[in-house]
């Protein structure tokens, strides 16, 4: 019977220098995978710090990413958003109450109003934010990152501080100022164009007896009627 072949010095060093190769590829592989962990960890750190909701769609319009507070305003949770459709998860509606289909015309859809979210509970929020394509190292697009924020407290207040500005605020008319913009542009509009502009004037008759035998108070209620 013969004994087998036992390899030689030069095959041993060779298996020894592969063995060697495999052990040094495996090393590199474990520090690659440990840094995308570390990188994934501080991207997910950052998604759930930043103030704004953040969601991150696929081509095809699937959610693959909904951070905290996208899923605070939203009402979903990362796990039930990911791979439904956007429009499913964040729904958006304009002024007129038409959906508005963010990833083809984003959050001011041809206007300047502030569009509104439903959330998943119904209740409506308003919101402003952007819309911006997600590129790969080839600068191919992959995806859709979608940023958005809670304006209805701020949006409230502006309006409000709008109104209050431009109206008197006994009896909800517009005030002298709004008056004497609309006067000088009616004056202009008929001195440019020949158009004619009728101008009603109403005078209260004895409203000061009302005032002194009512009072301011009385005065006021008779203004607002």
């Amino acid at each position: 019977m013969a004994s087998p072949t036992r390899p030689d010095q030069a095959e041993l060093a060779q298996a020894r220098a592969r063995i060697q190769a495999l052990e040094n590829a495996l090393e590199e592989a474990r520090a690659e995978a440990l840094a995308c962990r570390e990188a994934l960890q501080r991207s997910e750190s950052a998604l759930s710090a930043i103030a704004d909701g953040i969601v991150v769609t696929d081509l095809e319009g699937r959610i693959t990413t909904l951070n905290p507070v996208a899923a605070h305003l939203t009402g979903w949770s990362e796990a039930e958003a990911r791979g439904r459709p956007m429009s499913e998860v964040v729904r958006i509606v304009d002024a007129r109450g038409d959906a508005v289909d963010l990833l083809t015309s984003g959050f001011c859809n041809g206007s300047d109003d502030i569009v509104s979210l439903l959330r998943r509970d119904r209740h409506v929020i308003l919101v402003d934010g952007a819309v911006a394509l997600v590129h790969d190292e080839a600068r191919t697009p992959v995806g859709s990152i979608v940023t958005f924020r809670n304006v209805t407290a701020a949006t409230r207040m502006s309006r409000e501080l709008s109104w209050h500005a431009n109206h008197d605020a006994l009896t909800g008319l517009l005030n002298r100022g709004v008056f004497d913009m609309r006067l000088e542009r009616a004056v202009a509009s008929a001195a440019e164009l020949g158009s004619r502009h009728p101008l009603p004037y109403l005078d209260l008759d004895r409203f000061k007896a009302v005032n002194d035998s009512g009072g301011h108070v009385a005065g006021d209620e008779l203004l607002r009627q």
